[in-house]
């Protein structure tokens, strides 16, 4: 058990009896009455998006969680096939855990898999990711970094914005997080 001023993003929770994944803290004053804290989640299981509010002195059960690096194999059909790098045993992932997972995924990436009870409960991709541009406008004569972005898909079908001089077939560098043209890989 944790006080609920010390949650923080990233966390796995109980809450109402289910595992939650908290993607925001906000320490709420109002004008009158009492502080409280508002934590956004989203339910591990469902996929839902949950809301709670805790009176600062208040017990939140924090759920603790083994991380393992994990080899993203293949995916098959909904599920992604990763292999524990210590242990070598695989696991299906459903795209459900991570809607937004299957945007960063090419083979052999190491991602950071939680586990709960022996359970998977929620992947991270790495915070940059190398992908290809299979589609984007061609390149401007004389364009530079300083001229607007154009959007580009990746070949996981990502659609970023890229400098106007990149080209379809190169390789860049995303921002998993922000999801940004970093740079591009030579």
């Amino acid at each position: 058990m944790v006080g609920a001023t010390q949650v923080r993003n990233g966390m796995i929770i109980r809450h109402n009896g289910e595992l939650c994944r908290v993607t925001g803290v906000d320490h709420v004053t109002p004008g009158k009455g009492n502080a409280l804290i508002r934590a956004m989640m989203v339910n591990i299981v469902k996929g839902t998006k949950v809301e709670a509010r805790y009176r600062p002195s208040e017990k939140v059960d924090d759920v603790r969680v083994e991380d393992h690096a994990m080899q993203y194999l293949y995916s098959d059909g909904d599920d992604h096939v990763f292999m524990d790098q210590e242990s070598f045993e695989q696991f299906n992932i459903p795209d459900s855990m991570n809607d937004d997972l299957k945007n960063f995924l090419v083979e052999e990436i190491i991602c950071s898999v939680s586990f709960h009870e022996g359970n998977p409960i929620a992947v991270e991709p790495p915070q940059t990711v190398d992908l290809r541009i299979e589609e984007t406008d061609p390149p401007l004569k004389g364009a530079t970094a300083a001229g607007g972005l154009k959007p580009a898909k990746m070949q996981t079908g990502l659609v970023v914005g890229v400098p106007q001089f990149i080209e379809t077939g190169e390789m860049i560098r995303v921002d998993c997080v922000q999801r940004k043209y970093i740079e591009r890989v030579k």
